[in-house]
């Protein structure tokens, strides 16, 4: 992501850098360092030498910490919010910020018809800036907030039973809290496995978040995992 830019009067402005993305941060460092100046653009002579000290700088826009509340979205429409979205991404790229925390919580593709086409197109829009846009999930499991308030999570809220989809249920680690948490559950992996490949298919995320079962929980919890 390092690059040198260098002007000189007289001279072409050289930026080089290693790869790609380092010569995009080097343009948006230039555009920066262009002034009007009795009428005309100008840029004075420089040596910039620039690479980062942490190569993941993000952002988030949610609202409510990994819940998918967007702090962009007006109540306008889908075209309106793309529109926004892409902007707020061009102003990203400006300041060299390449991550954004973005959508949550949850891996299904049914919040509304369009929502897959749009968080790829999105994705799209991100990448070709350098900017990775970053989805929230459980990799196994799901906090009970999210049982009792189905309305804020996306897919399926899967429990331990001993087949799907109308097996007998049991308890795992957590117990009737945390739902969908059995490892041992082979059945219970393959299904939650395939629906996080068809979200990653259909949205292609830059990145993203897998909340585990475990995190948070009590050494208590821990201890009433099921025999298996």
């Amino acid at each position: 992501q390092g690059y040198v830019l260098e002007s000189r009067q007289g001279s072409p402005i050289d930026i080089s850098a290693g790869m790609d993305l380092g010569c995009l941060y080097g343009v948006c460092t230039l555009l920066q360092l262009l002034t009007l100046r009795d009428e005309e653009v100008v840029l004075d002579d420089v040596r910039v030498r620039d690479y980062p000290d942490f190569r993941y700088r993000g952002n988030r826009w949610l609202l409510n910490v990994e819940l998918g509340v967007w702090s962009y979205d007006r109540g306008d429409g889908i075209g309106a919010f793309r529109d926004r979205i892409v902007e707020k991404l061009d102003l990203s790229m400006k300041h060299k910020v390449n991550v954004v925390i973005f959508d949550a919580v949850g891996w299904g593709l049914d919040s509304y018809p369009e929502y897959a086409g749009l968080m790829r197109d999105l994705n799209c829009e991100a990448r070709l800036r350098g900017i990775r846009l970053l989805h929230t999930g459980y990799g196994s499991g799901i906090g009970g907030y999210f049982k009792a308030h189905p309305e804020l999570f996306r897919g399926v809220i899967w429990e331990n039973r001993r087949s799907y989809p109308d097996g007998e249920l049991y308890h795992c680690i957590g117990g009737p809290v945390y739902p969908g948490t059995c490892l041992s559950n082979e059945e219970l992996m393959r299904l939650r496995g395939d629906e996080l490949a068809r979200f990653v298919a259909e949205v292609q995320p830059g990145a993203l978040y897998l909340h585990q079962e475990d995190e948070g929980l009590s050494p208590e919890m821990w201890k009433v995992r099921c025999p298996e």
